[in-house]
């Protein structure tokens, strides 16, 4: 039987000012009577699923990042005895959670199995793009492009304002209007 069903994070707020995990979880109760029109759901006693719910779910509302939220998790798993964890992310997220879940396990000395199964939504419409590090030694292009990404994302975020002097929005409307020359330019040519 679920033990625990804990939904993070507090870093992220609603337009509201809601804690992601809280918002996530009124979400939840708020969508329980859809799981009706599901058929793997039929003959569900959605009220006992709400009881269980209600006893199990937990808001991390402290945590402020994946790794932080996933050793709180495992954490708490393993003081409940919980053998068996499952990871629900989004399938972009998902690859920094497993790797976050890795090493929080080890961490702890968590002996338990932890699964993963992305979900199908996203908090965007935009497609998500993913670039990952090279593989090989020969990386040419792609780890130059990597490196660049890398660096693009630490001035969007802001991880490097206090050293370049910039703010994130500044450097977002830079690259937008580099972005915007090179597509031009190829558009022009064609």
């Amino acid at each position: 039987e679920l033990q625990a069903f804990i939904c993070g994070s507090g870093a992220s707020q609603t337009a509201s000012g809601s804690a992601e995990a809280d918002a996530l979880i009124s979400l939840l109760f708020e969508r329980l009577p859809s799981l009706l029109s599901f058929d793997a759901f039929r003959g569900v006693d959605l009220e006992a699923l709400e009881a269980l719910l209600r006893r199990t779910v937990i808001a991390d509302t402290e945590s402020l990042n994946t790794q932080q939220e996933v050793l709180a998790a495992l954490a708490r798993l393993s003081r409940l005895g919980v053998q068996r964890a499952l990871l629900v992310s989004s399938p972009t997220h998902m690859p920094r959670c497993l790797r976050d879940a890795s090493v929080a396990a080890a961490r702890l000395g968590y002996e338990g199995t932890v699964l993963a199964s992305p979900c199908g939504t996203s908090w965007t419409e935009e497609t998500a793009v993913v670039v990952e590090p090279p593989h090989r030694p020969d990386g040419g292009a792609s780890a130059a492009l990597f490196g660049l990404v890398r660096r693009a994302a630490a001035l969007a975020f802001g991880t490097t304002a206090t050293e370049s002097g910039r703010r994130p929005a500044e450097f977002l409307a830079a690259f937008e209007r580099l972005l915007a020359s090179f597509e031009n330019r190829k558009s022009s040519t064609v």
